[in-house]
């Protein structure tokens, strides 16, 4: 039988590890896009790997070892959901996985940003594999990465951390990797099902313990297009504090939309009852917030984009 200090050990690094994930839970006190960021401090002005960018596809680097890829051979089934308001977008947690996740990302001696330097120049040697686990994903209206100059109506952005225990580096900084996918109209009357399935009980007020409970399980999997041809760049968070050292992993394929439902996220954002309220009327945040959630596009500070078929 364990001892009653391992016991304990055992409890006090669950919690750490909760709190850990919690940290990175978007939450939009404090900050808004009335300004298009200008007046987010921090390194939100001054750092050189700021998200979102633009991708040109035509001065991409094609990244063809596969041992330096990011493996997503299953995003995971999660259960016990919830969606509610960061008082700036519509995010989704999970109390657990009913199917764990498969994604795995490549790593030197622990740290994920060694394999690549700014300059697009590769580490070979001693590459491991770790593994990663999402924690939320939220939405962003318009789209926060461009490709070839165009925003896409709605993106969500899949959040994931390195999991506990593999990397001294990654357990003290906690490693973000971010999964991001477009969302394009085809037919715009044309709902898209997991998006219904979300979006079927909006939260009218901001915060985790105003949520919406969403019934079942849900395939993360169904998030991500078929066509896994990405782009893969060093980054940062999209919001205050802006924090750098974020793997970001851009799906060139999007998946598809309804007006309705990108209208659904965009009033929900705007109306959604919190503390930054002028007033309340009719139980809508009055004025709204702007409707649109996303940064400006920052500048590539000599980062290279490089892109994987698979």
């Amino acid at each position: 039988m364990a001892s009653s200090s391992s016991f304990r050990f055992a409890i006090i690094a669950a919690l750490l590890a909760l709190a850990s994930a919690a940290e990175f839970v978007e939450d939009a006190s404090g900050f808004n896009y009335d300004r298009n960021g200008d007046d987010w401090e921090g390194l939100c002005q001054t750092g050189e790997e700021q998200s979102p960018i633009n991708i040109n596809t035509g001065d991409d680097v094609d990244l063809d070892e596969p041992e330096l890829k990011v493996d997503v051979e299953d995003v995971g089934e999660i259960k016990g959901m919830s969606i509610f308001s960061t008082g700036a977008a519509l995010e989704v947690v999970w109390k657990k996985f009913s199917r764990k996740p498969k994604i795995k990302v490549a790593a030197k001696d622990g740290d994920i940003f060694t394999i690549f330097s700014k300059s697009g120049s590769k580490v070979m040697e001693g590459v491991e594999k770790l593994d990663a686990e999402p924690i939320q994903f939220h939405f962003h209206s318009p789209s926060e990465n461009a490709i070839d100059g165009r925003l896409a109506p709605l993106c969500v952005h899949i959040v994931c951390k390195i999991s506990e225990g593999q990397s001294k580096i990654c357990d003290k900084e906690t490693c973000l990797v971010v999964l991001g996918v477009h969302f394009e109209y085809d037919d715009p009357t044309v709902d898209n099902k997991m998006i219904t399935k979300l979006f079927k009980k909006l939260p009218t007020e901001v915060g985790r313990e105003n949520g919406k409970r969403i019934k079942g399980k849900f395939d993360l999997n169904t998030l991500i297009p078929k066509n896994r041809e990405h782009f893969t760049w060093r980054g940062s968070l999209t919001t205050p504090p802006c924090t750098e050292g974020v793997l970001w992993v851009m799906y060139s394929s999007p998946l598809l939309v309804s007006t309705a439902q990108v209208n659904a996220h965009q009033q929900a954002a705007a109306f959604s009852i919190g503390p930054d309220c002028e007033d309340v009327v009719d139980g809508a945040c009055d004025p709204p917030r702007q409707s649109g959630n996303h940064r400006p596009i920052q500048p590539l500070h000599g980062r290279v984009i490089r892109k994987s078929e698979t």
